[in-house]
């Protein structure tokens, strides 16, 4: 449950490069039911998790629950773990804040006490979640690093997204190569009965209408191997695209990752200007209140 964003800025680095989905992951995943929002309150939905991990890191933020309203600290979804799979993951979002726990409101209560109510829970946990309205600001929001968390967290959506699409294609690519190898084998079959008949032809039997079904049927794998041809054809140009689709989130995450590290830089170089500066203004008054003595 504690915030490690190194921990979370690596994972999500192997998700882009597509080693984060692997058996064990998918063995390991919380087993979790996501109940849509209601009409009335649609920023309000909830998740029951029937594992013991949730696959969700947290971390407190001040957030205001109405624009008049004065801020409270909250536990806020910072980001998510290997184990975090299935259809849930693309509906709780970074940023949301933890409203109940079990039928528990976590109103008036801390960052730690959220906590701790999350661990004590019994199964299966069923957590509410509230996301607000842009006109709703709270520090987390409004911070540069949590702004680059969110991005990450959607470029990792797609990469998912593509991930299936590009599975899915293979699949299906593998199901044309198995018709193709079935394709030959009829043709190899075809082939042996034409040669036999001609062969029996040739000794003076009357094969003509047993030949007359074997070249309709060649004529038959000529058009299924023309149709299958284009379906390969169609096959890997949909594999291409899935693949500049990956390639261009992928430097696309990497460019926000250099970003933010020159972000941190910049902060590092204006703190340092900033104690300099404050050196310089606490030597001269030394030296002013020095001069006045004498």
């Amino acid at each position: 449950l504690p915030c490690q964003r190194r921990d979370d800025r690596r994972r999500c680095l192997r998700a882009l490069s597509l080693r984060a989905i692997t058996p064990g992951a998918m063995a390991k995943a919380p087993m979790a039911t996501f109940t849509a929002p209601h009409p009335s309150d649609p920023g309000l939905y909830h998740v029951e998790f029937s594992g013991d991990r949730l696959g969700i890191r947290f971390q407190s933020a001040m957030v205001k629950l109405s624009p008049s309203a004065a801020a409270k600290e909250m536990a806020v979804v910072d980001g998510f773990t290997d184990e975090a799979w299935g259809d849930w993951v693309g509906e709780v979002r970074v940023g949301d804040c933890v409203v109940g726990v079990n039928g528990e409101e976590t109103e008036g209560r801390t960052y730690s006490e959220v906590l701790d109510m999350l661990r004590r829970a019994t199964l299966p946990r069923r957590i509410g979640f509230r996301r607000f309205a842009k006109g709703v600001k709270s520090d987390f929001r409004k911070s540069t690093k949590g702004g680059m968390l969110r991005a990450i967290d959607e470029l990792s959506r797609q990469v998912l997204q593509a991930i299936e699409r590009r599975e899915a294609a293979v699949k299906v690519h593998r199901e044309v190569h198995a018709v193709r190898e079935a394709y030959y084998k009829k043709t190899s079959r075809v082939e042996e009965e034409l040669t036999k008949v001609q062969q029996q032809r040739l000794h003076g039997h009357d094969m003509d209408d047993r030949l007359a079904q074997l070249e309709k049927a060649i004529s038959e794998a000529a058009h299924l191997k023309r149709r299958l041809v284009s379906e390969v054809r169609s096959l890997r140009a949909g594999l291409k695209k899935v693949q500049d689709a990956h390639d261009l989130v992928f430097y696309a995450h990497m460019g926000l990752r250099h970003a933010a590290r020159d972000l941190e830089r910049e902060v590092e170089r204006s703190a340092a200007r900033r104690r300099h500066a404050a050196s310089s203004e606490a030597a001269e008054a030394r030296r002013t209140g020095g001069g006045r003595a004498h």
